[in-house]
């Protein structure tokens, strides 16, 4: 994984955080990509310290533009159409 894709996935999960962040912190764990060069990004980021309680109140967005300019990496307008799930496994 390059630092530019590296940066591309630290603005959507800080998206996601910061959503999450105004009623109680996250932890953001293992990071796991399942796509191969060539591919459509397949990534999972394993969210601990979220109570099942509050999945519903958990907003997973792509940051707008302005982030990204911000961290200095180009928004990349394909991001549009990505699609981000929350999914709660068995084992919590």
């Amino acid at each position: 994984m390059n630092g530019r894709t590296l940066r591309a996935l630290c603005c959507l999960v800080l998206t996601a955080w910061l959503g999450a962040a105004q009623a109680q912190s996250l932890t953001l764990g293992r990071l796991s990509v399942a796509s191969v060069l060539g591919e459509p990004l397949r990534a999972e980021i394993e969210v601990t310290g979220w109570p099942a309680a509050q999945d519903a109140a958990l907003r997973l967005r792509i940051a707008p533009p302005e982030v990204y300019r911000a961290a200095g990496v180009e928004f990349a307008t394909v991001l549009r159409d990505a699609q981000l799930n929350l999914v709660r496994r068995a084992d919590g």
